[in-house]
């Protein structure tokens, strides 16, 4: 029943409108639909689109994940406030959106108006389009990254308290003693004590492979995260 809905949900808003576009194209002679494709208002649209989505891009990848690693590592006051704005873009719709940021932006609001005194207009040109698309494409970094950031901290943290655990275990006797006990020993015992270092260095490289493989899925699904948050932003620009 619900996969049902889905599909016929999908096919009324997607699949429907996107065929007809096709057949509405394909209609078309190729000289015609190339003397449209390429028109002067066509190929601004296109410069429009693209350049403003891939500036917007650039700076939720990296603001985006600034915000994701501070609510993961850090904890302050207004930490729970942070991480509940960053899911409204999900909760407004998209025309309230704009509206909220043409009212904001323009030349009379509470931000345009001194933006207009240092010669910057936001408001109705490309730097509104990459601001609205920055502020829509927000939510989808975050939470993209968030949860494999959450999954690396945790592993982290395990591997430094194995660590500290295995440190404890092979503490070293003080200096004294051991000094007092090498005197006391014979000489092929002490040629026997020699490989000692070796065993500990594969002891080391070891215990090195253990992490990395404990490390290694968290870090494999953050790279999975990363990338369906290009294809859902793909998505959305689609």
């Amino acid at each position: 029943m619900t996969l049902g809905f889905a599909g016929l949900f999908l096919t009324f808003i997607v699949l429907i409108p996107m065929a007809a576009l096709i057949m509405r194209a394909a209609s078309l002679p190729l000289d015609e639909f190339w003397r449209i494709a390429t028109e002067p208002r066509a190929l601004a649209s296109y410069r429009l689109t693209f350049g403003a989505s891939f500036l917007a891009a650039c700076v939720n990848a990296v603001f985006g994940f600034i915000i994701a690693w501070t609510l993961v590592r850090y904890e302050f006051p207004g930490r729970r406030l942070v991480d509940a704005i960053i899911d409204l873009p999900f909760a407004l719709p998209t025309a309230v959106s704009g509206i909220a940021l043409a009212t904001v932006f323009a030349p009379n609001g509470w931000l345009g108006m001194h933006l207009e005194s240092i010669g910057i207009q936001v408001a109705y040109t490309w730097v509104g389009v990459v601001v609205a698309l920055t502020l829509i494409g927000l939510p989808f970094v975050v939470r993209s990254v968030q949860p494999a950031l959450e999954e690396v901290h945790v592993v982290a943290r395990q591997a430094r308290v194995g660590r500290a655990e295995e440190r404890e275990q092979v503490a070293p006797l003080p200096v004294e003693p051991r000094i007092a006990q090498q005197r006391e020993e014979r000489l092929p015992e002490r040629r026997l004590a020699e490989p000692q270092p070796a065993l500990e260095r594969v002891g080391d490289a070891e215990r090195r492979e253990r992490r990395v493989e404990r490390c290694a899925p968290a870090v494999g699904r953050l790279g999975r995260s990363v990338s369906s948050w290009w294809v859902l932003y793909g998505l959305q620009l689609i």
